[in-house]
């Protein structure tokens, strides 16, 4: 059994040498590219070449992404569809515009545009994971998992929705906000801004991300870079921070003028989102996406007690952070090795990751509350999903370490018995 461990031990010893010329980036990116690209245009050529599949492929939230797209397209940018549809943004129908304008209302164009997105997602994950690791294995089993995750496709090829552009924007904002706590350079945090705006911009989930890294941030400056400088000297006054995130939220709040002015000249309200709002207070689907009554937490107060909350949250954690992406990935493979990079960050002092960590609880929490009212998969799994790469390339660059480490005198005396 020792002898078989050992043999184990070394195969994985190889795989993960840094000299491994079969996983060198150049073939490895290619290959991911290659595998990714016929396995997503396959499927979107056969989506929408089958009339049943094309018909779902534009049925519920794709159709109304097309008529926005379709008026932008036209030339009208009034916005004036958050009238009946205020849970709507206008990044992804921003892009559907484009090909109605140049290439028609064409299926397969306008899945090419998730494709694409896809594309741009595996490229982030490898290098990303390349630049994190520093290990080419690493980099390759990370880009594989993402390349062989159902999610992707189901997203990509199957349906028409905003699910890539958000994991993509959710991604950068991921990378640059860890960047931040990890190197202290305010264009980080800048960057993560920008886009965190453009995540708003794309689905209304987004606007929890921008008080999130803020508040992460300024917590991490004040309480902890403060207290771990070696000297005053280095200490970034709190005058030059507050007007670091001051000039963050200013970004923010220009990058969504295109969502929050329509809404405010209509509703009253620049973050009016409609039928979304009432999840929160209600706990059926059905009762909730009414368009005609407004709920609100006095309703919920009114008809709940505090057992029925505590209910509500356990129920909502059991969903968002084991079935969904049980059911979402299916194999779930990139979930099994992500959640040991968790327990990792939580045991660790690696702070960038421990404030990932806590960006991805934050961004989570509302979508375990609205659970039990909107029991859509797909919303909760977008935001886990580019967190799911970062802890599982921990985990992997901590069995490299392990494996890397000598072995004990007990086990040298079991390796090489008298």
């Amino acid at each position: 059994m020792m002898m078989r461990l050992n043999r184990l031990a070394f195969l994985l010893n190889r795989f993960f040498a840094s000299n491994n010329r079969l996983l060198q980036p150049r073939c490895c990116v290619t290959l991911l590219s290659l595998i990714y690209l016929v396995i997503s245009v396959g499927l979107l050529i056969y989506t929408v070449n089958t009339p049943s599949h094309a018909r779902k492929f534009v049925e519920k939230d794709a159709q109304h992404y097309i008529a926005i797209g379709r008026a932008m397209a036209s030339g009208d940018f009034s916005m004036n569809y958050v009238k009946q549809r205020p849970y709507r943004q206008p990044l992804y129908p921003t892009l559907l515009s484009v090909v109605i304008r140049f290439g028609g209302e064409n299926l397969f164009l306008f899945g090419m545009v998730n494709v694409t997105l896809g594309l741009i997602i595996i490229w982030l994950v490898y290098f990303s994971s390349l630049e994190l690791f520093g290990n080419n294995a690493i980099a390759c089993v990370i880009g594989f998992l993402a390349v062989m995750n159902r999610f992707s496709y189901e997203r990509v090829s199957v349906s028409l929705g905003t699910e890539p552009l958000f994991v993509l924007l959710l991604f950068l904002v991921v990378l640059w906000f860890g960047s931040y706590i990890s190197q202290g350079n305010s264009k980080n945090l800048v960057l993560a801004s920008t886009a965190a705006g453009f995540a708003y911009l794309t689905r209304p989930n987004g606007l929890f991300i921008m008080p999130a890294i803020i508040g992460l941030a300024g917590f991490y400056d004040i309480f902890r870079r403060r207290r771990n400088a070696p000297s005053p000297s280095r200490l970034v006054p709190i005058g030059r921070l507050a007007i670091l995130y001051a000039s963050c939220a200013a970004l923010f709040l220009i990058i969504t003028l295109p969502s929050t002015l329509p809404r405010w000249r209509i509703w009253g309200n620049p973050i009016e989102h409609g039928v979304i709002e009432n999840f929160m207070w209600v706990d059926d689907y059905n009762v909730g996406k009414q368009p005609t009554v407004r709920y609100t937490w006095r309703d919920y107060v009114a008809t709940h007690t505090p057992l029925d909350v505590v209910w509500r949250w356990l129920r909502g954690f059991w969903a968002v952070y084991v079935r969904v992406p049980l059911w979402e990935e299916v194999w779930a493979i990139l979930y099994l090795i992500a959640v040991p990079g968790v327990i990792i960050a939580v045991l660790r002092r690696q702070e960038p990751y421990r404030y990932l960590l806590l960006l991805a609880f934050i961004l989570l929490l509302p979508l375990v509350w609205i659970h039990v009212a909107d029991p859509t998969g797909r919303i909760p799994y977008s935001v886990m999903f580019p967190f799911e790469f970062i802890f599982a390339g921990l985990a992997l660059d901590s069995l490299r370490a392990r494996l890397n480490e000598p072995p004990t005198k007990s086990q040298q005396a079991t390796n090489h018995p008298l």
